[in-house]
């Protein structure tokens, strides 16, 4: 109801990143093959144009090797939209996959990295604890050798 109030404007561009803006989820569209310019440079005139509801929304479906990777087995992967009820990827979710795979990515190097200076720190404690008992085990003999001077001198 609020929705059919309100008149959506779709400007060509950078979408905003503030959480303010209202997301519109979509389940199914066009796949266009190619790349999204994500660039501002291009010489096009930005004209506001009104949200028509009856066209499906675009997305890209870009054919790299380094998405089709990364998707699951369980992600729907779909290349026409006139099949009834299927989920076509938005440029959104893309960018979200990306950005999830990235996430992970870092998140296993930070572990690694933690991991890593911890397995360095516990070395370093078994090498001072090597050398201190090695350390002690001088001065302990010497101390036996005394103990049992005195015994037989007493």
């Amino acid at each position: 109801v609020m929705a059919d109030r309100k008149l959506q404007v779709v400007v060509e561009g950078e979408a905003s990143e503030s959480d303010s803006d209202q997301e519109l989820y979509t389940s199914s569209g066009l796949t266009v093959p190619g790349e999204a310019s994500e660039t501002e440079s291009e010489d096009e005139e930005v004209k506001p144009t009104a949200f028509l509801h009856h066209l499906p929304p675009l997305s890209v479906d870009r054919h790299d090797d380094a998405s089709v990777t990364r998707q699951s087995p369980t992600s729907p992967v779909h290349t026409s939209a006139s099949a009834a009820g299927s989920h076509v990827n938005s440029l959104l979710q893309q960018k979200l996959q990306e950005s999830n795979a990235r996430l992970c990515a870092d998140v296993s190097e930070s572990v690694r990295q933690v991991y890593h200076a911890a397995t360095r720190d516990v070395k370093a404690a078994t090498s001072h604890l090597s050398h201190s008992q090695s350390v002690i085990i001088a001065p302990s003999h010497a101390v036996r050798v005394a103990m049992d001077d005195l015994r037989r001198a007493s």
